[in-house]
Formats: structure tokens, sequence, C-alpha cells
């Protein structure tokens, strides 16, 4: 028996519409991604829409796991001449927190919001 997590890839449209419930389940019994894309797309939402989708997130380290922008998996398949195969090579390792303020529809980002270190992929 398998007991590793399966992935499941969230968007902002999801996290705007699933049930609290199903959303729950989502990150208790799977792993959630959220691809540098859709991260991109919730920060220059409305900042209602924003404040929303971030106050479904659960709170502290790493509430999901961040998923590399496509130009770095592909640029690390041009250094090295091969696919990156199974996207557990794509997900970032540093562990992180959301900052809190974006929850609130009344925050302004001033800097940097969420850091995570630069980071090679680890294939």
């Amino acid at each position: 028996m398998n007991l590793a997590k399966t992935h499941v890839v969230i968007d902002k449209s999801f996290l705007q519409g699933a049930p609290e419930d199903i959303l729950q389940l989502l990150f208790n019994n799977h792993r959630v991604l959220m691809c540098a894309v859709n991260f991109y797309e919730l920060l220059t939402t409305k900042p209602f829409k924003r404040a929303r989708c971030f106050q479904r997130l659960p709170n502290g380290q790493n509430p999901a796991s961040l998923v590399e922008p496509s130009d770095c998996i592909w640029q690390w398949e041009v250094e090295n001449q091969r696919p990156l195969l199974g996207i557990q090579h794509a997900i970032r390792q540093e562990p992180f927190h959301f900052n809190s303020g974006l929850n609130n529809e009344i925050f302004r980002a001033h800097g940097v919001i969420v850091w995570v270190k630069a980071g090679t992929l680890n294939a």
C-alpha cells in the first residue's frame, strides 16, 4: 500500500468556489500544489478576491506546495538534455509562510510578500 499523499493542483477558481469541507479534505489528505502562475494570479487579483482565497488556505508553514514556474522547468530540461519527469522535482523545498496580511483586503504590498529562497530544481 502506498502511503504517500497524492498531488492535487488547485487554481484560483477552485480556491474561490470549492466548499469549505472539500478544501479541508484536500489539504488534510493530499499534497496540494500551487503553480507559480496561479500564485501570481492570486497576488494580482482584486484585493477582496485575494483576501478571500488566502483566508481559505491553511495557516502555518507551507500551506500548499509551490511549483517552479514552467520557464524554470524548461531551462532545467535544456541544460540537462532530458525531460524533468515527476512533478516532485519541480516543487520548492524551502519552508515558507504566506504573509498574513494577504488575508486582509486592505493589505498593500511593500517589497517582498513571500520570500522563498532562490533555488535549483532537485532532479
